[in-house]
């Protein structure tokens, strides 16, 4: 028993200590506050899930039933933030405008002070009434007991709904970001913000079992996985969420990324049609386009974007958007990886060089992504391409 509540006190100390640190960085971090404070805000409310246990072994339980009270409501209440929290971090590194008034965000803590006025009720309690309550649901079955048994599971039914919303909006908004990086950049790798899907689903984890924890007192191995993916989660947030940066802004100039709003994320007909744009007007850049393409290859600037094509025919960024989406019917990137695969197709026929060394030599800027663009433009891998070219020399 000692042994275990010792390496449990370890694991969640580490977890504690991971929280800290990063609030930490992040308060002296150069970058503007306000666009971090929800990740601030996130660290501060998981790290109360960690105070019980390290209290552990400093106050004995039978002395400090109270604190022990405290911190177990405080961390379930704190429930109601974490999710709310991340996706104002998210929206705020993927949003053309990352600094919205405080009052519009307001809203997404409301069920926490509903929350706060829950565990006020909660630890007005008698500690016997408690503590039956918590970690068993059984106790007499007087008014008072029901009712705070019924707020409880209530609480934890809302907790429930509202991380399945936010989980879903989540995902929502990463997927329209990253049709949104397809409309400005020719390569998307490290913006995709793919470490956002395992935050999200460590996190569904953690607070599933977190829960379970608070109501069922799971058994030790039970108890060690909970802190283990709690260390996971911590881990993997600080990480990433210290070192990311505004997903657009940083890349590109916050007139030219408002030229297509995020949540645009189908070209079709009916976007443009008040657009200025001529049908002359969009043929002439069409044919600019095509013709710069193919004589100055800008497609082999592994870092071109939507603004460089854009002062290469000297247009406005969203009048070459809506060329390529509206009248040639392709994404920016899509359009400058296909002439990418277009030029690795006379390589893969004319040279022996290898396929890493091809997609270096044609723009992209991973083999994953070349592979990807070559299959979606040819309908086969480029070892296939090229054995169907040469059968003698496959």
């Amino acid at each position: 028993m000692i042994f275990s509540t010792t390496i449990a006190a370890m694991l969640a100390a580490a977890s504690l200590g991971q929280c800290l640190l990063s609030i930490s960085l992040l308060l002296v971090r150069k970058d503007p506050h306000k666009i971090y404070a929800p990740l601030i805000v996130f660290f501060a409310f998981f790290s109360l899930n960690f105070l019980t246990t390290c209290l552990a072994l400093f106050i004995p339980e039978s002395s400090g039933a109270v604190w022990y009270n405290f911190f177990e409501i405080s961390s379930f209440i704190g429930l109601l933030v974490l999710s709310p929290a991340l996706w104002i971090y998210l929206r705020n590194i993927t949003s053309n405008r990352p600094n919205p008034p405080f009052y519009e965000d307001f809203w997404h803590f409301f069920p926490f002070g509903i929350g706060l006025l829950v565990g006020a009720f909660l630890l007005s309690l008698p500690t016997n009434l408690f503590e039956q309550m918590v970690g068993r649901l059984e106790g007499p079955k007087t008014p008072l007991f029901m009712m705070a048994t019924g707020i409880l599971f209530f609480t934890m039914v809302f907790w429930a709904v509202q991380s399945g919303f936010y989980l879903v909006v989540i995902i929502r908004r990463l997927l329209k970001h990253q049709h949104h990086l397809k409309q400005v950049f020719s390569s998307t790798e490290h913006r995709e913000l793919m470490w956002i899907y395992t935050v999200a689903s460590l996190l569904v984890i953690t607070l599933v079992l977190s829960v379970l924890n608070i109501f069922f007192s799971l058994i030790d191995p039970f108890q060690f996985i909970v802190d283990i993916f709690d260390l996971i989660l911590i881990s993997v947030l600080s990480h990433w969420g210290l070192r990311q940066q505004i997903a657009l802004q940083s890349e590109i100039k916050e007139q030219e990324v408002n030229t297509i709003p995020l949540a645009e994320t189908e070209a079709s007909s009916a976007k443009y049609e008040r657009s200025p744009l001529t049908e002359q007007h969009i043929s002439r850049i069409e044919k600019r386009i095509l013709e710069l393409m193919e004589t100055q290859k800008l497609h082999l600037n592994p870092n071109l974007s939507l603004s460089d094509l854009a002062r290469a025919v000297s247009e406005p960024a969203n009048y070459v958007s809506q060329t390529l989406n509206g009248h040639i019917g392709q994404s920016f990137f899509d359009f400058v990886n296909a002439w990418r695969v277009k030029e690795a197709q006379q390589q893969i026929l004319n040279s022996d060089n290898t396929f890493l060394d091809i997609a270096y030599s044609v723009g992209f800027n991973s083999r994953s992504s070349f592979y990807k663009s070559f299959k979606r433009e040819t309908g086969m891998t480029p070892s296939a391409y090229r054995s169907q070219a040469h059968p003698e020399t496959s």
